[in-house]
């Protein structure tokens, strides 16, 4: 039974995704990125993840932005990972405020109070990552 579940799942992601919804362009994304149901696939993962993302979907603009970063299905491109983080951030989205902290903590001269902040709302938002990082800062 969860695998008729699973499968009807899959091919309606994979008809909304046509039919340009964003949030399950994203979720089919990640079934190809990780290989749910079907074989990984990156390459398919980044284009369900950018056609999501052109939409303004936060969640797609984050795991774009990782792709770009670690050339997941598509060439390293930390300028095109730092625009999708950035956008994604501007939502609110706890992961892109982190990964961006982490761009302006490693990346930026004197980005260190900036990535902070960005730390603290990623927190707020119940980022795990972002908690363990405050702690170390408050720990050095």
């Amino acid at each position: 039974k969860i695998q008729r579940i699973f499968f009807k799942y899959l091919f309606y992601g994979f008809s909304d995704s046509l039919q340009g919804h964003a949030e399950a362009q994203c979720k089919l994304g990640v079934h190809y990125e990780y290989g749910y149901g079907t074989g990984k696939n990156p390459g398919k993962a980044a284009r369900q993840y950018k056609m999501s993302a052109e939409q303004g979907y936060a969640p797609a603009q984050c795991r774009l932005g990782i792709c770009y970063e670690f050339g997941i299905g598509v060439h390293y491109d930390y300028e095109c990972a730092t625009e999708m983080y950035k956008k994604a951030a501007e939502q609110g989205h706890g992961g892109a405020l982190f990964r961006l902290g982490v761009y302006y903590e490693t990346e930026v001269p004197d980005g260190y109070e900036h990535a902070v902040e960005l730390y603290k709302k990623s927190a707020e938002q119940g980022y795990e990552l972002a908690k363990k990082r405050l702690e170390e800062i408050s720990q050095n």
